[in-house]
């Protein structure tokens, strides 16, 4: 599983980053996706995402561990980003 979250500004290139996550996974907030792919397709998105030469924002992308974090449990601990790499 891997986390992709961006913060552009200009429209033309937010569609297009939305364009290329769609067949990667599903959009969990606005510019946050979920992507549950293999670290082979994990990189050609990330060499997809590249291409696109976003000038006015960012694109980041995190693994996720194999065990996800819920919120409410006795045994997790305090903060979710804990679980991402």
């Amino acid at each position: 599983m891997y986390i992709v979250a961006y913060d552009i500004s200009d429209e033309r290139e937010r569609h297009r980053v939305v364009k290329a996550l769609y067949n990667y996974g599903e959009r969990v907030q606005k510019s946050v996706w979920a992507c549950d792919v293999d670290a082979e397709t994990a990189i050609r998105l990330q060499r997809r995402l590249d291409k696109l030469d976003i000038a006015t924002g960012m694109i980041h992308m995190w693994q996720a561990k194999a065990h996800p974090w819920k919120s409410g449990a006795l045994d997790t601990p305090p903060r979710p980003w804990a679980h991402c790499l």
